[in-house]
C-alpha cells in the first residue's frame, strides 16, 4: 500500500464548483509561509488564501471530517481534529516551492499537524472544459524511498500524505488552480 492516499471523487463536481464560487465572493489575500511569523514570500510562495463566508467554510468541514476516517485507516493512526482548512488559489505563475507541513527546523510551531489533505476544486490539463488549468501538480517525495509522486490534478479528487514529507507545488502555467487544505492532528 502507498503511504500517499488518493481517493479519487472523493467531493462531487457540484460541490466543489459551489466552495469555488464561495471562493469568488470571498476575500483575497496573498498566502504567506510560516517563517518564525507568517510573512508573505512570493518566491517561495505564490499563491491566493482567500476567506469564504462562515456557512461554506463549515460545509468544507464537514466534507473533510467525513474523509478523515478513511485517512486514518490508511495511514493506521488516530486523527482526531484539523487545524483548520484554508482555500488556495493559484493564478499563472502560482506556485509553492518545496517544503514541510511540519518540520523540526521550521521557525513556528507545526507539531500538532500529521497529515496534509489537498482536496482539487477544478481538473489539469484538460482544455476543452471551462475552467481547467495547466501546470500546478503537486510533487510529494517520500522521504525513505526517494520517489518522487506526481499527483496531476482532478476536481474533487482528495490527496493526503504525512505532514513531515517534502511537497511542491508546480507553477501553473494556464489558467486557475483553486484548492482546500488542511492538516489533521
Amino acid at each position: 500500500m502507498s503511504p500517499l492516499l488518493v481517493v479519487p471523487a472523493a467531493w462531487a463536481p457540484e460541490f466543489c464548483r459551489e466552495v469555488q464560487r464561495a471562493m469568488d465572493e470571498g476575500d483575497a489575500g496573498a498566502a504567506e509561509i510560516l517563517d518564525g511569523d507568517m510573512t508573505r514570500q512570493d518566491e517561495v510562495r505564490r499563491a491566493l488564501d482567500i476567506t469564504v463566508a462562515d456557512a461554506c467554510l463549515a460545509l468544507v468541514d464537514a466534507a473533510l471530517t467525513i474523509e478523515r476516517d478513511r485517512t486514518a485507516r490508511h495511514f493506521g493512526i488516530q486523527l482526531s481534529g484539523s487545524v483548520g482548512a484554508s482555500c488556495l488559489r493559484y493564478l499563472p505563475g502560482g506556485h509553492y516551492r518545496r517544503h514541510r507541513d511540519r518540520d523540526p527546523d521550521m521557525a513556528g510551531d507545526t507539531s500538532n499537524r500529521v497529515v496534509t489533505v489537498v482536496v482539487w476544486l477544478d481538473s489539469a490539463d484538460t482544455p476543452t472544459v471551462p475552467g481547467s488549468f495547466s501546470g500546478g501538480t503537486l510533487v510529494v517525495t517520500n522521504p525513505v524511498s526517494g520517489e518522487d509522486h506526481h499527483v496531476i490534478p482532478v476536481v474533487g479528487t482528495l490527496v493526503a500524505f504525512p505532514a513531515e514529507w517534502p511537497h511542491e507545488v508546480l507553477p501553473v502555467t494556464r489558467g486557475i488552480r483553486d484548492v482546500v487544505v488542511d492538516w489533521w492532528t
